[in-house]
Formats: structure tokens, sequence, C-alpha cells
């Protein structure tokens, strides 16, 4: 992952874009969560929400990029959640409903 993450900053013509690490994250968060390693999924959801946002901060008028930041923040929850952090949860999930409200109604349907 550093690989590819040094590669993007390096070269403008980067064959792994951020979008296709913020998937292969979540992918890895979301199977690191079935085997209840939550360090390693909440780690994953972590970064991919950190790059989320800042692909959302740099293409505002987009806000399909808001859908993967509502999708981490409810992961995030989630695992929160299973592990009894009650607070965490809350405060997560809340987050997490907020990015999704600033949704158009045409991307409602898909988180």
């Amino acid at each position: 992952l550093q690989v590819f993450l040094a590669h993007g900053k390096t070269s403008q013509f980067s064959v792994v874009s951020l979008s296709n690490i913020i998937q292969v994250l979540q992918t890895l968060g979301g199977l690191y969560l079935k085997i209840d390693s939550f360090t390693n999924s909440t780690q994953c959801f972590t970064t991919s929400l950190q790059l989320a946002r800042k692909v959302a901060s740099e293409n505002p008028s987009d806000t399909a990029n808001l859908v993967v930041v509502a999708d981490s923040l409810f992961k995030l929850g989630q695992i929160f959640h299973i592990q009894g952090l009650w607070q965490a949860a809350l405060k997560t999930y809340q987050e997490a409903l907020q990015a999704e409200t600033a949704l158009d109604e045409d991307h409602k349907e898909i988180t």
C-alpha cells in the first residue's frame, strides 16, 4: 500500500489511482472485519476514509465521492458497535448520516 501511495504522489500518470487504493482498502477492511481482526479493519477503513475525504475535497462537485466517505464512516461505526464502543459508534454513525444527507437524490440508493 505504501508503495502505491508513494508512486501516486510522485507520478501524475500513476497506473494506480487513489480511488483504486480506496477500493482495495475497503475490501481488505471488510475481509478483516469478517475474521474479527478489528485493529486491521479499523486501520484499513480509517485510511480509506482519509483518502476518500481528500478525493472529495479535490472534487467537490462530484458528490459520488461522498458515497465512499459515508461508506467508510459506516463501516467504522460497525466496528466500534461490534466492540461495544457505543459512544464512538454513535458519533461515527452520525458522521456517516451527515455525509449521506449531503448526497444528491440520485446517489442515495447506492449507500
